[in-house]
């Protein structure tokens, strides 16, 4: 079931922006239909923010949720924004440092569950390190009683200087990010017409997660360099 969570960052500058959020309810262990379908109000609610590429129908997601939905939980996986070809109408693109989305889901998670029922977050790789950063950011204000990172980094500055995954598994999944930043022609409007020339023909030839952020998006969304970039994404910076 999928709904939609209005963004207060966007809506503060009149954009009409939102991200989607898939949720799945409890099924019984025997696979029957009693009792599929209902929350439950005695159980966690989980909020699952995947990883680079990744989305609803990612194998480890799809296994968290078959695992928490038949013990009988709720769980909601917010879609990273543009990412599953859901829509980003605005200039405000997908990046791994915007907590806002977070804050909004889980604020609106929050307010629908029972008194006392506890709201989990579980993040897997960058959602690892969006959801450690927002945890840390907001402080006491942090709409989740409890939060899980699962391969996610609390540093970020220190993957600047991590050359093998530089060489190793980078310029592969690269391409994937390249495709979602510019394979829709709206899409490739906005980085074409926010970035110099030169800033959008390095974007297209980068072969590293490095190089992509260094001239594309540290630059579309007005950090300085790439340090201030993995500082702002970092709960420990």
């Amino acid at each position: 079931h999928r709904v939609w969570v209005r963004s207060r960052e966007d809506e503060k500058r009149g954009d009409e922006e939102a991200v989607a959020l898939d949720c799945a309810f409890p099924v019984s262990s025997s696979g029957s239909n009693s009792g599929s379908g209902m929350h439950r109000k005695d159980k966690p609610v989980y909020l699952v923010l995947h990883g680079l590429n990744g989305g609803s129908n990612a194998e480890y997601v799809k296994d968290f949720v078959h695992r928490r939905t038949s013990d009988g939980s709720t769980v909601c996986v917010m879609i990273a924004r543009g990412f599953m070809d859901t829509p980003v109408r605005g200039w405000n693109t997908y990046h791994v440092a915007r907590t806002s989305d977070v804050e909004a889901t889980a604020e609106a998670m929050k307010s629908s569950l029972a008194p006392g029922q506890m709201l989990a977050g579980v993040g897997y790789s960058m959602g690892g390190v969006t959801l450690s950063n927002y945890v840390v950011r907001s402080g006491r204000k942090c709409h989740l009683d409890a939060a899980v990172s699962v391969s996610g980094a609390l540093d970020m500055r220190e993957q600047l200087t991590n050359y093998r995954s530089i060489r190793l598994w980078q310029p592969i999944i690269v391409q994937a990010l390249k495709k979602k930043m510019l394979g829709t022609m709206s899409s490739r409007r906005k980085y074409e017409r926010r970035l110099t020339p030169e800033s959008f023909l390095g974007l297209q030839r980068a072969t590293s997660v490095q190089e992509l952020d260094d001239h594309g998006t540290t630059k579309y969304h007005g950090y300085r360099d790439l340090h201030h970039y993995a500082a702002a994404m970092s709960a420990a910076a």
